[in-house]
């Protein structure tokens, strides 16, 4: 019912689902996705990064997808590739690049990921770090040996909890369905703020103490850690591989020319 509709007449996913069916009719081993859903709404996002994902997985052909979204880099890719100024940091699944960062740049890059400076004082064989922060102790898994570090921290490695450590709420907002608080530690004033959810509206000053559930720790100042290493900020992603989707790349933001 829609073979007779010209171009302007359909909407904008049916284009670019037209645009795609064109690119596949010459079955091309490569694909190249140039901003495909930069101008679509949120759901039709969602809609586009399925089929994109079911035609690969279909056809194998190898897919660079072009992105300013790191969401969308994460979501058609199963290895991603994290560089900065041009080199290589870090080559992992996504979930690695959120658990188990190799530098800073990375924990602070994907996921809106917050570092905290630390000083780890034991290494455990089995990969947990014990460190200090303000006057609690904490262990956390971690590639840190005892001197310096930092704790890689996400929303979701924080919790409100009355007898965690103390913490004012810096700002308060609406985000992706959650209210979603911004918070600054009492031992560490001239911090960055972590964010974290909350299960009830909160007010500006009110003290509000966290618990930290989770995180990665990482050495500081230089110390030695595993070669993969990483950091950046989204500019593109390139899915490659057959017949799975393979790699994206997340390299620093750039004017486009």
């Amino acid at each position: 019912d829609h073979g007779a509709r010209r171009p302007h007449e359909l909407s904008g996913g049916q284009r670019q689902r037209v645009a795609l069916a064109r690119s596949l009719a010459a079955r091309p081993r490569i694909l190249l996705l140039d901003e495909p859903l930069a101008n679509l709404d949120a759901h039709l996002r969602h809609a586009m990064l399925a089929e994109f994902r079911r035609i690969h997985a279909a056809t194998g052909c190898t897919m660079v997808f072009v992105t300013h979204d790191q969401n969308e880099a994460m979501a058609v890719a199963d290895t991603v590739a994290v560089m900065d100024h041009g080199r290589l940091e870090q080559i992992g699944a996504p979930h690695d690049l959120y658990d188990r960062p190799r530098t800073p740049m990375v924990a602070r890059f994907v996921g809106q990921g917050r570092t905290l400076p630390v000083e780890v004082t034991e290494r455990t064989p089995d990969g947990l770090c014990t460190v200090r922060l303000g006057a609690a102790t904490l262990a956390l898994p971690g590639d840190a040996p005892p001197g310096p570090g930092w704790l890689c921290l996400h929303a979701r490695d924080l919790t409100p909890d009355a007898g965690g450590l103390p913490a004012r709420i810096a700002g308060v907002r609406f985000e992706d369905g959650y209210l979603l608080a911004d918070v600054l530690l009492d031992d560490l004033p001239g911090g960055a703020p972590l964010s974290l959810r909350l299960d009830r509206p909160g007010a500006v000053g009110e003290a509000l103490p966290v618990r930290i559930r989770g995180g990665w720790v990482l050495p500081r100042d230089g110390q030695a850690v595993a070669p993969m290493t990483g950091g950046g900020s989204a500019h593109g992603a390139a899915a490659s591989g057959t017949p799975t989707l393979r790699q994206a790349e997340l390299a620093p933001s750039a004017p486009r020319r």
